[in-house]
């Protein structure tokens, strides 16, 4: 297996891109997903973490560049 890479899933809370979330994690990577919806953010981050990934949850907009940019920031800090 190869090292685990840092992965940021915009929209990784449902739908397709948890699916990509999801195979992320189960290669063994570190996720971090974002989200407007907190309790989807929330949810997501339990069940990535039940399936023993390194996940991190997000809560904003995509449209707010400030915002995403932060937890993009707050994501590298925790894993390098």
């Amino acid at each position: 297996m190869s090292e685990p890479k840092n992965v940021f899933v915009a929209g990784g809370t449902s739908g397709i891109n948890l699916g990509i979330a999801q195979q992320f994690a189960a290669r063994g990577d570190r996720v971090a997903v974002l989200s407007r919806n907190p309790q989807k953010v929330d949810d997501a981050v339990l069940r990535l973490k039940q399936a023993g990934a390194d996940a991190l949850g997000f809560s904003a907009d995509v449209r707010e560049f400030d915002a995403v940019a932060d937890a993009m920031k707050q994501a590298a800090d925790q894993w390098g």
